[in-house]
C-alpha cells in the first residue's frame, strides 16, 4: 500500500504535488496524462469522469486496470497510484455507509490481493 501513496507528479517530471480530495483527481489525471499514448489517456480519462459523477466504484475499478499497464510513465505511475489509493479510501466509506456496489467491488479488490 505504501506505494500506492506516492507523491503525485505530472509527465515525469517530479513535481510531488499531492492530491488533498477526490475533486482533484481529474485535474492531476488530465496534467499527468497530457500527451500519453491514447490507450492510457482514454483510462486516465474514464477514471475522471467516474470521479467528477462520484461513482466511486467504477472509478475505483478503472484506476486499477490502468495501473496495470506498463507502458507509463513515472509520473504517470504516480499519479494513478495516488489517485487508487484515494479512490480506496472513498469506495471503503461508500462501503461502510451501505453502498451495495462499492461493498462488492471491495470484497472483490480484497480476495485479489
Amino acid at each position: 500500500m505504501a506505494a500506492m501513496v506516492a507523491g503525485l507528479s505530472g509527465c515525469g517530471k517530479g513535481d510531488g504535488a499531492r492530491l488533498a480530495s477526490p475533486e482533484q483527481i481529474p485535474a492531476a489525471m488530465a496534467k499527468a496524462f497530457d500527451g500519453a499514448k491514447p490507450d492510457l489517456k482514454t483510462e486516465a480519462w474514464d477514471v475522471a469522469e467516474a470521479v467528477k459523477e462520484k461513482n466511486y466504484p467504477k472509478a475505483f475499478m478503472v484506476s486499477q486496470a490502468l495501473m496495470e499497464n506498463r507502458e507509463m510513465t513515472t509520473g504517470q505511475r504516480q499519479a494513478a497510484a495516488q489517485a487508487s489509493a484515494m479512490l480506496l479510501g472513498k469506495l471503503t466509506e461508500a462501503a461502510n455507509g451501505g453502498n451495495a456496489e462499492a461493498a462488492e467491488v471491495l470484497k472483490n479488490y480484497k480476495r485479489s490481493r
